[in-house]
């Protein structure tokens, strides 16, 4: 088993089409966990975010 990841489960009140949406568009992505991108979500290419003084790396997509 892999130790490189973080796993949670929860209920999210929305419908499919709202959250897939919201986990594949990068603007959405901010909008939804209030953070800001500086790009959007592309295979191949990490996309870094911030929230006030916190920033971090988001995502690496490795896949289209």
């Amino acid at each position: 088993m892999s130790t490189d990841r973080i796993e949670k489960r929860i209920v999210l009140r929305a419908p499919r089409a709202r959250v897939w949406r919201a986990i594949s568009d990068a603007k959405e992505f901010g909008t939804w966990f209030r953070i800001s991108l500086d790009g959007p979500f592309a295979a191949g290419k990490t996309v870094r975010g911030s929230h006030g003084s916190f920033k971090s790396i988001y995502s690496r997509a490795d896949r289209a």
